[in-house]
C-alpha cells in the first residue's frame, strides 16, 4: 500500500510516523509512505509564520505526543524554535526523514484512471519541475495557520484574499488546471513567488500593511512598528485573538511606538494558560523572583466524571458546560473583579454568546493590563473593597494604554492626504473612549496595520471530485474510508492544542485505512465480494469502555457557529471520543489493577493525555505509556494549583457529576434488570444510555 503525506507540521509528522509504524501493530507489509513539504524544512507554522521571543499557549505536557516527551528541564511553554527542536528530534528518533521530502509543493490530485487510487503532481522548487506520484491514499495535513483570511468589510482596503496570499510561504497554491510543466518551467514561476514572497508592497496606502503571517520582530532588523518618518508611530492591529493580543502587547512596549489600538467585532473572552494565583490582603501570594510557575491550565481538568464515566445523557446536555461557564465567570469576578474575562474590563462577548462553550478563548493576558487600565479605576468603591482584600497581580503599565475599538468602518483622508480609519458609534464604553479621544487628537492616522484576522483553509490542489472538509463527518477527518482520502490536524480547541488531537486522528484513520485494506485483501484471496466490515475489525480489549457518542462541538450562539465555520472542539470531548472510537480509553478497574494507584491519580485526576489511550487499545504502547504516567505526568497532575482553585475547579466538579453519573448508572442498572426480571425489552434503558 502506498500513501502520501501532504505537510511537514506536527499533523504531517505524527501521520507519517504511525504510518510508517503500522506494521508494528498489524499483520502487514509496511506501508510506502512518502511525505511532501512546500517549505525548506519541516516545522510548518512553528518555524515559518512566528515572531522573535514569542511562545506555546499549550504546555509541554499536553502539547508532545503519546510516546516522545518533552524533557524535565524545559519551561512550561515552549518557544517555536523549542518546539520545532522538538519535532526534528521525534523525526530522527523514529527514523522518518528518510521518507520526507522538503521543498516539493503538491500542486495537484486527481483520481488514477483507471481507478482505485489517486496521482499526485509534486512541483519541485529547487529544480522547477513537476512530478507525478501514485498512491492508494492521500492525507492531507497543511495545516490551519496557512492562507492569510483579509477582512472584506473595511471600505477602502486595497488588500483581498487573492493579493494577500501571495504574502506568505503557501503550499496549497497550485498549478494551473491539469499541471503542465510548460507552467512550471518559468525561470521565475508563479509557484516559487509564491512561496517566497514575504512582504507585498501596497502602494495604494499611506500606512505599511502588512499580515500577522508576514511579523517577525527579528533582532538586529528595523521594527515593522515603526514609521516611515522616524515619529513615534501608530500601530492599528486588526483582531482580537491570541495574535493580536500578543502583537499589541509587544507594540505598546516598544519604544518607537506612540499609540496602540486593537479592533475587534464582537468582544473575546481573556483566561490564562496558568492557574491564576490572586495576592490575599496585598500580602499572601506575592509573585517574587525564583517563584515557581504555577500548574498550566490545560493540566488541570479531571477527566474522571468530566468525560471518562459520565453516563452519555449527561455528558450531551448542557449541564457540565453551564456549571465551567457559571465557574469562570464567577472565579474571575472574585479575583479580578470582572467576569468577562480574566482582568477584563472592556471587550466582552456579546450577551447572547456570553456562554464558555461557544467561543475560542483567548489564552494570553500580556495585553490585558494595557488594554483594561483606564477602565479598571472607573469600577467604583466595591472593586476598591474587594482587590484590596484579593486581587491577581497587577503589572506596572508605566502609563501606556492599548486603546481598545470598534471594527472599523472605513479608510478615509484627512486634510494633509493621509488615510485615516473612520469607527462606529456602537455605544460601547471603547467606542465612546475613542469618540472622545478623536475629539481631542483627531482622527486615527496609522502609520501601520497589522491584520489580524487569522487563516483561511484552503486545498487548491483537490479536484471537485473530491470531498470537500466540511463533508468529513467521522470526526472531521473523512468521509468514507474507501475514498483514501483524509484531513488531519483541521480541528480547533477552545483550549487544549490541535498538535495531540492530530495525533489522535491520525491513530483512527490509520487504523481504519489498514483494516479495511486488510478486509478487502482477504475478500480477493477468497475470491468473494463482501463488502468491507464495519470498523473498527480488530478484536476490542475487554479492558476498553464500549464506545458511545460524545458532544464535542462548539455550541452556536448569537448568529455565531464556530464548529461549522473552524471546526472549534473541546479538547477533553473530541479527544476521548476518538479513544473510544478506537477502543483505546482504559477501564478504570484495568488502570488500577494493572498499572498501580500513580497511574490511577494521573488517569482520573488529570485531563485527556494521549499517552492515556496507548494503555489499551490497537496502538497500545502499555509499559512505555505507564511509565511516562507514573512520573511526569503524575508529577504535573499532583500539583493543586493553588486550595481555593482546586477544591472549586476539581474537587467540586468531580463530587457533583459524580453523584450525577452514579445516580444514572444506578438508574441504568436497575431498569435494565427489571426489564430483564419482566422479560420485555426496555426503552427506558435505552433513554438513559442513549
Amino acid at each position: 500500500m502506498k500513501v502520501i503525506v501532504i505537510g511537514g507540521g506536527p499533523a504531517g509528522l505524527v501521520t507519517l510516523k504511525f504510518l510508517a509504524t503500522a506494521h508494528k501493530f498489524y499483520r502487514l507489509a509496511p506501508i510506502d509512505v512518502q511525505l511532501f513539504e512546500a517549505e525548506d524544512d519541516i516545522g510548518g507554522t512553528f518555524k515559518y509564520r512566528v515572531w522573535d521571543k514569542s511562545e506555546l499557549v499549550s504546555s509541554k505536557f499536553l502539547t508532545p505526543f503519546s510516546d516522545f516527551r518533552i524533557g524535565k528541564e524545559a519551561p512550561d511553554f515552549l518557544s517555536p524554535d523549542a518546539y520545532v527542536k522538538y519535532l526534528r528530534d521525534y523525526a530522527e528518533h523514529f527514523g522518518l526523514f528518510g521518507r520526507i521530502h522538503c521543498s516539493k509543493a503538491v500542486s495537484s490530485i486527481r483520481r488514477r484512471v483507471p481507478g482505485p487510487g489517486h496521482v499526485v503532481t509534486v512541483f519541485c522548487r529547487k529544480t522547477g519541475r513537476s512530478e507525478e506520484h501514485e498512491a492508494d491514499a492521500v492525507v492531507v495535513c497543511s495545516g490551519l495557520n496557512l492562507t492569510p483570511n483579509i477582512p472584506g468589510d473595511i471600505e477602502g482596503l486595497t488588500a483581498t484574499n487573492d493579493s494577500m496570499s501571495q504574502a506568505a510561504p503557501n503550499p496549497d497554491w497550485a498549478a494551473p488546471a491539469g499541471g503542465e510543466e510548460e507552467h512550471l518551467n518559468e525561470d521565475e514561476s508563479w509557484m516559487n513567488r509564491a512561496l517566497s514572497a514575504r512582504s507585498p508592497p501596497f502602494p495604494e496606502h499611506s500606512f505599511r500593511l502588512l499580515h500577522s503571517s508576514t511579523f517577525k520582530n527579528s533582532p538586529g532588523q528595523a521594527s515593522e512598528f515603526l514609521s516611515a518618518t522616524g515619529e513615534p508611530s501608530t500601530v492599528v492591529i486588526l483582531g482580537a485573538g491570541e495574535t493580536a493580543h500578543d502583537l499589541a502587547a509587544l507594540a505598546v512596549n516598544h519604544p518607537g511606538v506612540g499609540r496602540v489600538l486593537m479592533c475587534h467585532r464582537d468582544g473575546f473572552f481573556v483566561a490564562p494558560k496558568v492557574v491564576p494565583e490572586p495576592v490575599i490582603l496585598g500580602v499572601y501570594g506575592r509573585p517574587h523572583p525564583g517563584k515557581r510557575p504555577n500548574k498550566p491550565i490545560d493540566t488541570t481538568v479531571a477527566s474522571l466524571f468530566d468525560t471518562a464515566y459520565v453516563p452519555p445523557v449527561l455528558q450531551r446536555s448542557n449541564l457540565l458546560w453551564d456549571v465551567y461557564n457559571v465557574w469562570a465567570k464567577g472565579m474571575f469576578g472574585a479575583i479580578s473583579g470582572t467576569s468577562s474575562g480574566l482582568d477584563q474590563w472592556v471587550g466582552g462577548v456579546s450577551s447572547g454568546r456570553r456562554h464558555v462553550d461557544s467561543y475560542f478563548v483567548v489564552k494570553t493576558t500580556k495585553a490585558m493590563p494595557y488594554i483594561s487600565a483606564p477602565y479598571r479605576s472607573q469600577a467604583g468603591i466595591f472593586n476598591s473593597v474587594r482587590s484590596a482584600l484579593i486581587n491577581i497581580p497587577l503589572p506596572d503599565t508605566s502609563g501606556r494604554e492599548i486603546e481598545l475599538a470598534p471594527w472599523p468602518k472605513r479608510i478615509g483622508k484627512n486634510a494633509a492626504g493621509r488615510e485615516t480609519l473612520e469607527f462606529p458609534d456602537n455605544g460601547s464604553p471603547e467606542s465612546a473612549r475613542l469618540k472622545f479621544k478623536t475629539a481631542e487628537a483627531g482622527p486615527v492616522t496609522p502609520d501601520v496595520v497589522i491584520i489580524a484576522t487569522g487563516y483561511r483553509r484552503e486545498f487548491l490542489f483537490l479536484s471537485d471530485e473530491y470531498p470537500k472538509l466540511q463533508d468529513c463527518k467521522v470526526r472531521g477527518v473523512y468521509e468514507d474510508i474507501d475514498d483514501g482520502l483524509a484531513y488531519i490536524g483541521f480541528v480547533r480547541p477552545s483550549i487544549g492544542a490541535i498538535p495531540p488531537l492530530a495525533e489522535l486522528q491520525a491513530q483512527l484513520w490509520v487504523s481504519r485505512l489498514v483494516e479495511h485494506h486488510l478486509s478487502k485483501k482477504n475478500d480477493d484471496e477468497e475470491g468473494t465480494a463482501k463488502p468491507p466490515l464495519a470498523p473498527p475489525q480488530f478484536k476490542r480489549s475487554r479492558d476498553a469502555v464500549k464506545p458511545y457518542e460524545l458532544d464535542y462541538a462548539l455550541h452556536p450562539r448569537g448568529g455565531y457557529d464556530f464548529f461549522a465555520q473552524k471546526l472549534g472542539v473541546d479538547h477533553e470531548a473530541l479527544a476521548y471520543q476518538l479513544a473510544l472510537d478506537m477502543g483505546s480509553a482504559p477501564r478504570a478497574s484495568h488502570v488500577l489493577r494493572k498499572h498501580g494507584w500513580k497511574v490511577f491519580f494521573t488517569w482520573a485526576m488529570g485531563p485527556n493525555f494521549n499517552t492515556k489511550f496507548r494503555l489499551v487499545g490497537p496502538w497500545a504502547a502499555p509499559e512505555q505509556a505507564a511509565e511516562i504516567m507514573r512520573t511526569e505526568l503524575f508529577d504535573v497532575v499532583k500539583r493543586t494549583g493553588g486550595v481555593v482553585f482546586f477544591v472549586t475547579y476539581t474537587v467540586l466538579p468531580q463530587v457533583v457529576f459524580g453523584s450525577l453519573s452514579v445516580f444514572l448508572m444506578l438508574g441504568q442498572w436497575v431498569v435494565r434488570a427489571v426489564g430483564a426480571v419482566l422479560g420485555v425489552a426496555s426503552s427506558s434503558a435505552h433513554h438513559l444510555a442513549n
